[in-house]
């Protein structure tokens, strides 16, 4: 995540220098990349994914039980 972080702080001084930092097209270029970035440190995929099976297993559960006492 270091080497990314560097090569955009690199990019961002090239276009400062170049005159194209405060292009549409740089601009949301650089907001994808931060957000990616602050994703990358803030959110862990895998606790993500896996609170998201049990909750989805236990709404299953819960709807095939209660589908169930219908019948």
């Amino acid at each position: 995540m270091r080497h990314f972080f560097a090569q955009s702080k690199l990019k961002v001084e090239a276009a400062r220098a170049a005159g194209l930092d405060t292009t549409s097209v740089f601009r949301k270029q650089q907001e994808k990349c931060r957000t990616e970035l602050v994703e990358s440190y803030l959110i862990d995929r895998q606790v993500m994914d896996s609170c998201a099976r049990a909750i989805y297993q236990k709404m299953g559960l819960k709807a095939r039980s209660s589908a169930a006492g219908y019948r």
